[in-house]
């Protein structure tokens, strides 16, 4: 898991997923933790390490920054599991696999508090833990009974339906979709096999009351518009925006496109070139030291 790949992935898809939110990240191990804490810091954000060692006091003001904003993500091994309660925590980053239905919801429980001003919550998940033990809002029949364990039967009937309808990677971009339903990520729609494109790059795909949504016609213009600004304001080639557009979606914008006009950026798409940039960096960097 504490690999340079990894860590990039993980800190990348936050730029690009995350919205910047108050997050906790749950690692493999100490050692992991502070990995993560580093690749994080490198990218421009305000990132603390804690694990078993940290003194209390330490601790408490590593939360209370948290809680204000100072800080924006935490990273940990098995601390902030339980016994910690921040409602206004927006995202957590699954970045250690579990075999446990318990420590799995225990993890998501720390972002799915309610809290004012706070429209959902965001899991990123690199760990598949969602192949396991199902999507945060399936609900969970729970047992004291020590012989069984926790099931969560909508889960277990997309299992038993088979790829048709359950939790899958896109052939294309290896976001997660459900059976039957087009990428979030990239729009692909599965026709015939013969047309499947492996590709090893992934990006998170966004899934929100068990339906995948694709993104919308207008939508895709006004992104191109977007990059179309930022293209202009970097100084880029003037295909830059084309290319942008293609890695995003899988396939170039339409030629009517070039006629429309730039448009100011969103946060979420100079977050989503952001992501981008850095792994292009990363690719890099790798390149060079092979």
């Amino acid at each position: 898991m504490d690999d340079a790949k990894l860590i990039g992935d993980i800190v990348t898809h936050w730029h690009k997923f995350g919205e910047r939110r108050r997050t906790i990240a749950f690692a493999v191990n100490v050692s992991h933790s502070r990995h993560l804490a580093d690749e994080f810091a490198k990218s421009g954000v305000r990132v603390e390490h804690l694990d078993g060692t940290t003194p209390e006091p330490e601790r408490n003001a590593m939360l209370a920054r948290l809680a204000s904003g100072e800080t924006e993500v935490i990273t940990n091994c098995m601390v902030l599991t339980e016994g910690f309660d921040l409602p206004d925590i927006g995202c957590i980053t699954l970045a250690r696999p579990t075999k446990k239905m318990g420590l799995f919801r225990q993890m998501i429980g720390r972002v799915l508090r309610p809290a004012d001003g706070k429209p959902d919550a965001i899991v990123l998940d690199h760990s598949g833990a969602v192949f396991r033990h199902g999507l945060p809002e399936d609900h969970v029949e729970w047992t004291l009974d020590p012989d069984k364990h926790a099931t969560a039967p909508e889960h277990e009937k997309r299992l038993s339906e088979g790829r048709h309808k359950g939790l899958i990677e896109c052939s294309q971009c290896s976001a997660l979709r459900l059976g039957g339903q087009p990428c979030p990520a990239c729009g692909f729609m599965p026709r015939r096999p013969g047309e499947f494109i492996a590709h090893t790059e992934g990006d998170l795909g966004l899934v929100q009351g068990g339906i995948a949504a694709a993104p919308t016609p207008e939508e895709r213009r006004e992104f191109f518009r977007e990059l179309r600004a930022v293209a202009m304001v970097r100084g880029y080639k003037s295909g830059w925006a084309q290319h942008k557009f293609r890695e995003r979606f899988g396939q170039f914008p339409p030629w009517d496109y070039r006629e429309l006009q730039p448009k100011a950026p969103s946060d979420a798409t100079f977050r989503w070139v952001k992501s981008r940039n850095i792994a292009w960096a990363k690719a890099q960097q790798k390149a060079a030291q092979a």
